[in-house]
């Protein structure tokens, strides 16, 4: 999926609930993303092991 969007995956984390992706976008910029671990959808930029609702 992430792939599939241009990004280069570096590390995934599970923490409260949430897959917290650390990769690189089409740009070479490094993103760190959450997805809920359930449904895959899109949590928003994670911070500090916290998912922010986008």
């Amino acid at each position: 999926m992430l792939k599939g969007e241009g990004m280069t995956v570096n590390k995934v984390k599970v923490e409260n609930g949430c897959y917290e992706v650390y990769a690189k976008d089409k740009a070479g910029k490094m993103v760190n993303v959450a997805y809920n671990a359930e449904t895959l959808d899109k949590m928003g930029a994670a911070e500090a092991g916290e998912a922010v609702k986008q």
